[in-house]
């Protein structure tokens, strides 16, 4: 049976220099942590549709798609996915559409 995405709760954890990274501004649309929490829906939502254990599931995810929702140019969401992956808080392997990503530390709660 499927959850629905406001059902779930989830927990993150993040490293000190994360939350540093993230704090900074960007001009115009999204913040860095708009953006990192889009992230965090777009897993919740691939958790929602996958078995118990989903948060090993990752989403695909198109940098110029993003980049509109967000207001970045897509050379910006790019650096920032890269940012991300190297800070360890995302996965992210190239797709032949895309980019498939899965959101590390991140428990599923029932809290």
């Amino acid at each position: 049976m499927e959850k629905e995405a406001k059902n779930i709760k989830l927990k993150v954890t993040l490293s000190y220099d994360l939350i540093q990274y993230l704090g900074k501004t960007m001009p115009n649309g999204f913040s860095r942590w708009e953006a990192y929490a889009y992230l965090l829906k777009l897993q919740k939502e691939s958790v929602d549709i996958s078995y118990e254990g989903g948060l090993k599931i990752s989403f695909l995810a198109i940098a110029s798609e993003l980049g509109k929702a967000w207001n970045w140019h897509r050379n910006s969401v790019s650096s920032f996915l890269k940012t991300l992956e190297n800070e360890g808080a995302i996965e992210l392997k190239p797709s032949i559409n895309g980019n498939r990503i899965r959101v590390l530390n991140i428990l599923k709660t029932d809290a």
